[in-house]
């Protein structure tokens, strides 16, 4: 009223929204039970590789039940290309298993093997930009996975500004974390899974949560 005004920054720290990330390997999940034990977001694998039958087995079951449990629903894609022509081919593979769906978290590319390791700073980026510019291009939102290790080959910083990240840190410091996703384990007991399933917290980065979620 008096023609003043003010400001503030807020941040928003210690998150607690639960996660999971399933494939095949959980074998049949029983979601009504999982969303009941406080899981209400799943990432699944949907597949791997640059063909189009290397479906996840399990992908079509889990995200049909999924879903009918209520939970909010994201996808991987297991990489193995060591160039951007490889990986534009393995997001067409994708593309043809995601077909028809929607999802309300990002499709990530999962980065982890040593052969993507030895390549330059410079490639393996691009390689991953490759990916996940081809989904975007398709109208999905898209990420990358990968361990600290692997991270410390690939332009972060640059990618974090264009699309999702997620990490793998089972071990150390945690607080600093900034990324959209933390992976803390690979070995949390579930209710409705009869195996072990890695579990992650989304982190409440607000322009990625609001904006592109």
């Amino acid at each position: 009223y008096n023609g003043k005004t003010a400001s503030c920054k807020i941040a928003v720290s210690g998150s607690k929204i639960k996660c999971l990330d399933v494939s095949y390997a959980q074998g049949n999940i029983d979601f009504k039970k999982v969303k009941a034990a406080g899981y209400n977001y799943v990432i699944i694998r949907a597949g791997f590789g640059r063909e189009q039958y290397q479906k996840d087995d399990y992908f079509e079951q889990n995200y049909k039940n999924a879903k009918a449990a209520g939970l909010k629903v994201g996808a991987y894609w297991y990489a193995y290309a060591t160039s951007k022509s490889e990986a534009i081919k393995e997001a067409e593979a994708c593309l043809y298993c995601v077909k028809g769906k929607n999802f309300d978290m990002p499709i990530y590319y999962d980065v982890e093997e040593w052969s993507q390791a030895y390549l330059s700073k410079t490639e393996l980026t691009n390689l991953i930009d490759g990916f996940c510019n081809k989904l975007e291009d398709s109208g999905f939102k898209a990420g990358v996975y990968a361990t600290n290790g692997m991270y410390w080959n690939i332009d972060k910083t640059t990618l974090k500004k264009k699309y999702s990240t997620w990490l793998a840190q089972l071990n150390g410091d945690f607080t600093g974390i900034t990324d959209d996703v933390h992976q803390y384990t690979w070995a949390e007991k579930v209710s409705g899974i009869t195996t072990n399933v890695d579990c992650n917290y989304i982190i409440l980065r607000t322009a990625w949560l609001y904006s592109k979620w």
